[in-house]
């Protein structure tokens, strides 16, 4: 009887066993799809350029193939003063060739609308941000070439990168941090700016953002390698600054976003 009982004890927790194993391996399973299902999938393509200055010649070619792309942005120099006038006929176009897209104001946007009540007017505020699949995107004001970012707006950016956790962040300015805001214009005068835009990259780096894109400089450069990458994008049809061998041609920018990776391609005029 004794035997018996030892017997049954046994199978009893070979049974145990048995199922434990059997248990653990449906986790392990689960555990496994569960890291198949938030793999990265996002995949989509925006456009970036600058500096139209109204030349919707060439403007309008980038529009055109921007929409079979997922939205274009444009930094800054949208106009040649900021006039009503001026941004109603973009908006209008903008509006009417079925793009979507995002703008920043640049310095020349400033001329006869330093407070942005016409840009606010056509296009919203002047620093915001938006997400994008697994993409988060800062639109940031720095078009006062001497004065650069706001206290206020550095405090916004910091906030907002706080609360972020998206897989990339892209940054958009008018104006390269450490640019001037002009030619010729004296070292002095612009100070403030320069402290600004130090400020700016500092609290860009310590959250991570990958890729600042820019205009002012009319033409494609490549303006810091890192921390992040600054690219330059003022070939919208704005005269240009640079020769053509080193990047003085009308252009946009493509960046494409697949999960992890992004890429960005220079397409010429």
């Amino acid at each position: 009887m004794k035997k018996k009982m030892m017997k049954l004890i046994s199978v009893f927790l070979l049974a145990l066993l048995l199922a434990a194993i059997l248990c653990s391996c449906q986790v392990r399973e689960e555990s496994r799809t569960q890291e198949l299902e938030v793999r990265d999938e996002s995949n989509f393509t925006f456009a970036v350029c600058g500096d139209p200055h109204g030349n919707y010649q060439i403007f309008g070619k980038i529009v055109e193939a921007a929409k079979q792309l997922q939205f274009l942005v444009v930094v800054g120099d949208l106009t040649k003063s900021g006039s009503e006038m001026e941004y109603r006929k973009l908006h209008d176009f903008l509006e009417g060739s079925g793009v979507s897209y995002y703008l920043i104001r640049g310095d020349n946007d400033r001329e006869k609308d330093p407070q942005g009540i016409n840009f606010i007017k056509y296009f919203g505020p002047l620093y915001r941000s938006f997400n994008y699949q697994n993409s988060h995107f800062l639109l940031l004001d720095n078009s006062d070439g001497f004065n650069g970012f706001s206290d206020e707006e550095l405090r916004w950016i910091e906030d907002d990168l706080g609360e972020n956790s998206s897989r990339h962040i892209f940054a958009f300015a008018h104006i390269p941090p450490g640019a001037p805001p002009g030619l010729g214009v004296p070292y002095n005068m612009w100070e403030k700016a320069r402290i600004s835009g130090e400020r700016a990259l500092e609290i860009l780096q310590r959250f991570q953002v990958e890729l600042m894109f820019c205009g002012h400089i009319h033409g494609y450069e490549e303006y810091q390698a890192e921390s992040p990458r600054i690219l330059v994008t003022g070939g919208a049809g704005a005269t240009l600054h640079l020769p053509e061998q080193i990047g003085g041609y009308y252009h946009y920018l493509k960046a494409h976003v697949k999960g992890e990776v992004v890429e960005v391609e220079v397409v010429r005029i």
